[in-house]
């Protein structure tokens, strides 16, 4: 069977319409599209980063030590699949149905199930959000050992915001002072002017 792996493990590729007989760097491959079913593979080691997947099917699929960041998965289905310490990060599942999988030691954070069912699956040793806990709690699926993330406090999500807000801005030479609002504006203000 001809399937179009090539976009997650170029070592996995079984189909040269894609390809052309090129070597095709991870970055450079994509889709095109066209439906995906990969079946009886394993994925070791790999940081997936920004990855989109439309329309797969993965079957019996073991994933070990893949962190995916920021991924997408839309309209695929994962079915008995084995997660071994994994970790989705920002990730998206809309319309991808998830049954008979099992994750061990995975972490889930801040990721969206949209009309993503996650079904009949276990999970041991994970870690997870509040969202996450949300669409596990609601169909027949095992826990066993599971901790919830702690959610962030308003301090943190303040300073978080601080942090983004400053980047990139150099703060005043004065050490024991903070730096004021109307410096920090005067500065981006002046490096306006200046470009």
């Amino acid at each position: 069977m001809n399937t179009l792996t090539h976009f997650i493990d170029t070592g996995l590729s079984l189909s040269t319409q894609l390809t052309n007989n090129e070597d095709r760097n991870f970055d450079g491959a994509n889709a095109n599209g066209l439906y995906e079913v990969i079946e009886n593979e394993t994925l070791s080691g790999r940081n997936l980063e920004g990855l989109a997947v439309s329309g797969s099917l993965f079957s019996l699929t073991t994933f070990i030590d893949v962190t995916f960041e920021s991924c997408v998965f839309y309209a695929s289905k994962f079915e008995n699949c084995i997660f071994i310490n994994c970790k989705f990060k920002d990730c998206k599942f809309e319309f991808t149905s998830i049954t008979h999988c099992k994750f061990n030691r995975c972490k889930l954070e801040n990721t969206d199930f949209q009309i993503s069912p996650i079904k009949k699956s276990t999970m041991a040793f994970c870690e997870f959000d509040h969202k996450a806990q949300h669409y596990l709690s609601k169909e027949e699926n095992s826990l066993h050992n599971c901790s919830e993330l702690a959610p962030m406090t308003w301090e943190e999500a303040l300073n978080n915001e601080e942090l983004e807000a400053n980047a990139g801005i150099p703060l005043p030479a004065q050490e024991n002072e903070a730096p004021g609002v109307i410096e920090l504006l005067s500065n981006v203000i002046s490096r306006l002017k200046a470009a």
